[in-house]
């Protein structure tokens, strides 16, 4: 395995082999930390919701591919968020940064891109695959929506004059998130339907 392409043949590109981006900013200046490694430190990682990974050209060996990690400052643990290969050499990753509690305190995250043995990488897809955040936000509204409906269960004692009561059994409820669930197995933008 290919551990030093970073330089390879090039000489002194390794900012040209793999690119870092946040959209809407500049492209982030990459930084080689040898072994296999380049690395960026990224501002502000509240309003950090992508980060797209390149690698530019075929830069990975047969059996090889790169994981993509973070670490929020002081940089002492890292969280994986993704794989590039040969076949697919670049992604967009969707951090989910700006919904942590307490994002705005951390003044940046590090983010390194790492070449590892390709069955090390399936192994990490597999038992820690990246956090599908488009379900969260969508159940997010489903859960709102259901909390509302829900309410009016709730507070049918308190009803004020100008409240409609509503008597819907909790298993109707239930089994509407359910159905929400269902649904965006099957197809992830069908709230954004209204047929």
């Amino acid at each position: 395995m290919n551990t030093n392409f970073f330089t390879g043949s090039c000489g002194n590109c390794n900012s040209n082999i793999i690119s870092i981006i946040v959209p809407g900013r500049n492209p982030e200046t990459v930084v080689n930390e040898g072994n296999g490694m380049v690395s960026t430190i990224v501002q502000n990682p509240q309003t950090v919701s992508n980060v797209v990974v390149a690698a530019n050209g075929e830069v990975f060996t047969g059996d090889s591919g790169a994981g993509v990690y973070f670490s929020f400052f002081p940089y002492q643990s890292w969280e994986f968020l993704g794989v590039l290969t040969n076949l697919r050499r670049s992604d967009m990753f969707t951090t989910g940064w700006p919904f942590l509690e307490g994002i705005s305190s951390i003044p940046s995250v590090k983010i390194i891109v790492l070449i590892e043995p390709a069955n090390v990488l399936l192994q990490k897809l597999e038992t820690k695959p990246p956090i599908d955040f488009n379900k969260e936000i969508a159940r997010k509204i489903a859960l709102n929506l259901f909390r509302f409906i829900e309410s009016y269960n709730n507070n049918n004692n308190n009803n004020s004059s100008n409240q409609i009561p509503l008597n819907l059994p909790q298993y109707i409820l239930d089994r509407w998130i359910s159905r929400f669930d269902e649904k965006y197995k099957l197809d992830p933008y069908f709230y954004m339907k209204t047929n």
